[in-house]
């Protein structure tokens, strides 16, 4: 007998409930019919993204999205219908999130849109070269009393895994511009020039003074401050007491899922305090200095990356992460996984589970990599990449300098060109549902059919191909060795 096979159909009250959400979206006019439906609408149309709930199913919280323009951060109880409803917004909030326990809610601020599109704008005149503009925040909701707490550029955030603790990254600073001599009032006096000393011929005599005192040119130590490596401010908090603790120069960081420890990686200046470093958050030791910190590795050379946790059911936590070496450039070298566990025999800083010279001839792990543990943590799959790929990004890094000088003078002369203009449309407030201004910016790219993706897509993922790496999995299990054998799963072909 031949089966027919199975088609599902929505029924009739899904179908109901799904039009009344989509039609929930569209402003009442359009459904009255005073006018008609127009692009500007569409693009007014919010979305619900990033949905949550909590682990005790009282609280949900998502995100109302539009294509172009502000949206909001929403979070409502689930036992409430009604106008007289509890609801929390946070206005132009993104990403949102609750605390597992289900008493806090938080969520990044955008920018509003006409800021952002003003920075973008300047940021494609300049060539991207200028990365500063208007930056996230955080808000931070109380569901028990609705108080609330605002923070200025905030990167990133996240709440630890039972919910007692939330931590939240800086940006980083923004440096103060110089000011003109005529700015501060200062204007500097040109010395008189005395009867009998001969005149400074221009450019003669500088070379000799600095090939005599071997000082580098001025500017040049600032130019590779502004290339150091250097992390961010990382705020720890308490949230039933307020105890905070902020960890200087943190470049990357993650709670362990059960919420009992933090793990960090420090960037310090000249690569004093650089580090891999761990707090137990179940410690009361501290006091009011938060928990304890345990002290991983230390190397002033040393980049650490990739930190990952087990998942909660393993009943120990594991970490995982790679640890490499930076070279006198500041590049880092061929890296190393390591796996560090609380008590453990294998010694403060963990054993090494793979490294570089052991996961296949001409292959290397490198630092920029994804760690993921199994489900019961006795197995870690990890990047390996050809070594000649790495020779390949090494060429890209070194850009033809005639041609970026080229460029540069090439947008000097046009900014000096359009400096009028561009003042003029720096007082015209800026509309985003300006559909002229919008079409302006269209461009023609050229696909060919042969192309696995469109061009679009191609843009969009390039970044993710070019960093791409052929898992490998170590097994945790020791082997007779006592080494943890390493299996590689991907191949170039």
């Amino acid at each position: 007998m031949i089966r027919r096979p199975r088609h599902h159909t929505l029924q009739p009250p899904r179908l109901c409930l799904g039009l009344l959400a989509v039609l929930a979206l569209v402003p009442w006019p359009l459904l009255a019919g005073e006018r008609s439906l127009e692009l500007v609408d569409l693009m007014k149309m919010r979305q619900i993204r990033d949905p949550s709930i909590s682990e005790q199913g009282r609280w949900v919280a998502y995100a109302l999205e539009p294509d172009q323009g502000d949206g909001e951060a929403v979070a409502r109880p689930t036992d409430e219908v009604g106008a007289s409803a509890i609801e929390y917004r946070i206005e132009r909030g993104s990403q949102p999130a609750l605390s597992a326990d289900g008493h806090w809610f938080a969520a990044l601020v955008q920018p509003p849109l006409a800021e952002r599109l003003k920075a973008e704008e300047e940021k494609g005149e300049e060539r991207g070269e200028n990365d500063e503009g208007p930056k996230t925040g955080l808000a931070l909701v109380s569901l028990d009393d609705g108080t609330r707490e605002s923070f200025e550029r905030i990167e990133a955030f996240a709440f630890s895994g039972d919910g007692r603790w939330i931590a939240w990254k800086q940006f980083e600073e923004e440096e103060e511009p110089e000011k003109d001599a005529d700015e501060e009032g200062e204007a500097k006096e040109e010395p008189e020039e005395r009867e009998g000393e001969p005149e400074e011929q221009p450019g003669v005599g500088k070379e000799e003074e600095t090939e005599a005192t071997g000082e580098p040119e001025e500017g040049a130590e600032d130019e590779e401050k502004e290339d150091e490596r250097v992390g961010t401010t990382l705020t720890l908090r308490r949230l039933a007491d307020g105890v905070t603790v902020e960890l200087t120069h943190v470049e990357s960081w993650a709670f362990d899922e059960t919420g009992s420890y933090l793990a960090y990686s420090v960037a310090a200046p000249d690569g004093e305090g650089n580090g891999l470093f761990v707090r137990d958050l179940r410690s009361a030791a501290g006091g009011d200095q938060g928990p304890p910190e345990i002290s991983v590795r230390t190397d002033p050379r040393g980049r650490y990356t990739a930190i990952t946790w087990t998942h909660e059911d393993v009943d120990s936590p594991r970490l995982a992460f790679v640890a490499a070496a930076d070279d006198e450039e500041g590049e880092p070298g061929d890296g190393e996984v390591w796996l560090w566990e609380p008590d453990s025999t294998d010694g403060p800083s963990g054993r090494r589970v793979a490294a570089s010279d052991g996961v296949g001839e001409e292959w290397f792990i490198p630092s920029e990599n994804e760690l993921t543990f199994s489900r019961d943590g006795e197995r870690l799959f990890f990047g390996r990449k050809p070594v000649d790929e790495k020779a390949e990004t090494d060429e890209d890094a070194g850009d033809n300098p005639e041609e970026s000088e080229a460029e540069r003078e090439e947008g000097e002369a046009e900014g000096e060109e359009s400096e009028e203009a561009e003042s003029e449309e720096a007082e015209a407030p800026i509309d985003p549902y300006d559909l002229e201004a919008l079409v302006e910016k269209r461009e023609l790219t050229v696909w060919h059919g042969d192309d696995p993706l469109i061009q679009t897509n191609q843009k969009e993922r390039w970044e993710e191909v070019e960093k791409r790496t052929y898992t490998a999995v170590a097994h945790l299990r020791r082997g007779p060795s006592g080494a943890a054998p390493v299996v590689p799963l991907a191949y170039r072909e």
